[in-house]
């Protein structure tokens, strides 16, 4: 019986050990968002072991309407997500409305993109690059990103080519409505 028990035990850790995040569409992401926004953060607060809240400035709103340009965003931290808690950077969040009146991520691993480089004076400079996580996006539009190579994490392997998203070139796929032709 202990050996069943420990055997179980070892086979459940395993399938969260190894377990992948599941892939989402484009399509799916932008209508199940209500909200798609440019944000910066203003505060971040820790509410449970692995739950936080954080208050954003949205910078621009690229799809949806708020009443507010200050919004609340709860988040989860997994193994998958990225949480919203790096205060110097700007975040492109995909989100949906909760019954409190906050916003929560619209899919846990691929919602909140972390912009790198943001410097908003030289615009080629602002991108994400959708790697690790955002990498499991399916048909994100060719339009929108462009290929390059990137040094790995990992020391053992070589650079590898990643979808590079320019902030300037996502903000006017949304300004001009290409998403309502999906």
């Amino acid at each position: 019986m202990k050996l069943l028990t420990v055997f179980l035990f070892l086979l459940a850790v395993s399938f969260n050990l190894f377990a992948k995040p599941s892939s989402v569409g484009w399509k799916e992401l932008i209508e199940y968002s209500e909200v798609i926004a440019l944000v910066e953060l203003k505060s971040v607060q820790r509410l449970e072991q692995s739950t936080g809240y954080t208050e954003v400035n949205i910078r621009q709103l690229l799809k949806g309407k708020t009443d507010s340009v200050k919004i609340g965003i709860h988040w989860k931290l997994t193994t998958d997500s990225i949480p919203i808690s790096e205060i110097f950077n700007d975040y492109i969040v995909f989100l949906r409305l909760r019954n409190d009146g906050s916003y929560e991520p619209s899919f846990i691993a691929q919602s909140v993109w972390r912009l790198e480089n943001v410097n908003y004076k030289d615009k080629n400079r602002n991108y994400v690059d959708l790697e690790h996580i955002l990498s499991t996006i399916r048909s994100v539009p060719q339009e929108i990103y462009s290929l390059v190579e990137v040094q790995s994490c990992n020391s053992y392997s070589g650079p590898q080519e990643v979808k590079r998203v320019r902030l300037e070139d996502i903000v006017n796929y949304f300004k001009e409505k290409r998403y309502l032709s999906l």
